[in-house]
């Protein structure tokens, strides 16, 4: 049977995890290629599934520690796994809480049916199975050193350690947002590279609280320590500084020679409960292991600093325009009329494909280019037929009204003294 006292708590890092999980995946989903993004459909499904991370975390500890009665007098094994420590319990509950954050998160926000968003959650929820299975096999390891010593420490640490990379490599499930529009700080890139920013903070935090235990295992394990069975009740008596590496049972003591010729006794200056050999060599691991996640951290940064780049964003916007967004059809459109670009037919072709996607806006742009007023070329028609499309779409010029034609059933841009204009502002 696990010891519950030495295994780690798991239910911050599955929250973590189904919050992270649920953000990246929403935005995987529902990505502003064919349409705007919704940021509140994406903090539904982060809330949600920090809540049943939240529930896994906790029912998985329970069947990892297993359960034990109060008539068991023996002390628990960390070797032994409980017969309810199982990937048979533990994958069905992982993927029913991922299915269910789908489902009532598409409830809640009501961007879908909860049928789809079930199999939605489903699917997205295998990705951050091996961050759940990487974050259970270390949290089981962390029971080998003893409550409260040096590699004790170092093994919690790792719990977050893992997670932390884990969590790392997982942001590049948003890298297709590094290129996306922005109009506030939950969209676009920001949110990504904030998680990218926290894991590498938690593992630079770990490597060097590490590095700093390792130095305490070394600076404690010097020449001249004398090994000893147990702990000497003499030795006991010196109140000794006691210092626990956390593997293994010898002790270890740092003396200090007697000053009297006649009937002296070595007298300890520290008492070390541990393995020095395998306590120093755990820590090292763990500062490779750190080591090696923050090498990777310049590969995941680099890798956002691309799908951020300008031509990956005018990229981006291109295919979202093809694909029918008239947002980006309207970006495009504006870039290419810019000082920098001056590209006036470009902006005209963009707007018409925002235009026909919907933009009434886009649609009023194209009818001022064709007006005479910009190096486009002045035709009368061109301005009458996109003005009446604009009209369609409820947008008029400067100084007009939008009105309605009861003859023709459709929408009219009119002068303000225009009867239709007064009619229609009487009756509505």
């Amino acid at each position: 049977m696990a010891d519950a006292a030495r295994f780690p708590h798991l239910a911050l890092p599955f929250a973590i995890t189904g919050a992270a999980g649920g953000w990246l995946s929403a935005g995987l989903v529902q990505q502003p290629l064919l349409a705007e993004m919704d940021v509140s459909f994406r903090l539904v499904t982060a809330g949600v599934a920090a809540a049943f991370g939240l529930a896994t975390g906790f029912l998985l500890r329970r069947w990892c520690v297993g359960r034990r009665y109060s008539f068991q007098i023996d002390s628990p094994d960390p070797e032994l796994r409980p017969a309810s420590d199982t990937w048979v319990r533990h994958l069905p509950t992982l993927w029913l809480a991922g299915t269910l954050t789908g489902g009532i998160a598409c409830s809640l926000s009501r961007m879908c049916t909860a049928s789809f968003g079930a199999l939605g959650g489903l699917l997205c929820t295998l990705p951050f199975l091996p961050i759940c299975a990487a974050v259970l096999s270390t949290a089981r390891r962390a029971q080998r050193a003893r409550q409260g010593s040096i590699v004790a420490g170092a093994d919690r640490r790792a719990v977050y350690g893992i997670l932390a990379v884990a969590l790392l490599i997982a942001t590049l499930e948003a890298l297709p947002d590094d290129p996306a529009p922005a109009t506030t700080w939950l969209e676009g890139p920001l949110p990504g590279l904030a998680l990218f920013a926290a894991a590498t903070i938690c593992i630079l935090v770990i490597l060097v609280a590490d590095a700093l235990a390792l130095r305490k295992a070394r600076s404690l394990v010097v020449p001249g320590l004398a090994r000893k069975d147990e702990i000497d009740p003499g030795l006991e008596r010196d109140n000794a500084a006691r210092f626990d590496l956390g593997l293994g049972r010898a002790v270890h003591a740092r003396l200090a020679k007697s000053t009297s010729a006649y009937r002296g006794r070595e007298r300890a200056l520290a008492l070390i409960l541990g393995d020095p050999e395998r306590a120093i060599a755990t820590l090292q691991r763990a500062v490779r292991r750190g080591v090696h996640a923050f090498v990777a951290t310049p590969l995941v940064l680099g890798a956002h600093l691309v799908a951020g780049s300008e031509t990956a964003t005018l990229h981006y916007r291109e295919l979202s325009c093809r694909l029918g967004n008239p947002s980006a059809c309207e970006a495009l459109a504006d870039r290419s009329a810019s000082l920098e670009q001056r590209d006036l037919v470009g902006a005209v072709t963009y707007h018409e494909r925002a235009c026909d996607r919907g933009n009434g806006w886009s649609c009023l742009a194209v009818a001022k280019m064709y007006s005479g007023t910009q190096d486009v070329g002045r035709d009368a028609g061109m301005v009458a037929l996109f003005e009446y499309r604009a009209a369609q779409r409820r947008v008029c010029p400067l100084g007009t009204i939008l009105a309605e034609d009861v003859v023709n059933r459709e929408n009219v841009c009119v002068a303000p003294s225009d009867p239709r204009a007064h009619w229609y502002v009487e009756e509505k």
